[in-house]
C-alpha cells in the first residue's frame, strides 16, 4: 500500500513542491500531549504539506532510513533529514495552535 500511494504521488510528482519557509524553534510542554487525541495528532499530520507529510510518515511511522526515503523518493538524504525537520516543527506548530484552542475553551 506504501508503494502504491508513493508511486501515484510520483506521478503527480507533489511531494517536491514544499514550502521551504524558515519555522523558528519553539520550545512545548509535554503536558500538551496529555490533552490531545490521536485522532487530533492524525488530523494535524494530515494538514502538513504532502512532501513534509510523505518523508513523515515514511521516516517516523513506517521507520524507513533517510537513506531509503531518498532513494524512494528519489530526492537527497539532506531533503529528507530537512523536510523531517521543517515537517515536525509545522506539526509542533499546530500541536501549540490546537493546545491554545483548548485553553480558550476552558476558561
Amino acid at each position: 500500500m506504501v508503494n502504491e500511494c508513493l508511486q501515484e504521488l510520483r506521478k503527480k510528482q507533489s511531494f517536491l513542491t514544499v514550502a521551504t519557509d524558515i519555522i523558528e524553534d519553539k520550545s512545548i510542554d509535554n503536558t500538551v500531549f496529555e490533552k490531545i487525541s490521536t485522532e487530533e495528532i492524525y488530523q494535524l499530520i494530515t494538514q502538513l504539506p504532502t512532501g513534509y507529510r510523505t518523508v513523515f510518515n515514511l521516516f517516523e511511522i513506517e521507520g524507513y532510513t533517510h537513506k531509503n526515503v531518498a532513494s524512494i523518493l528519489k530526492i537527497t538524504e539532506g531533503t529528507s533529514k530537512s523536510q523531517l525537520s521543517k515537517a515536525k516543527q509545522m506539526l509542533q506548530d499546530l500541536v501549540i495552535k490546537t493546545n491554545q484552542g483548548y485553553a480558550t475553551k476552558s476558561n
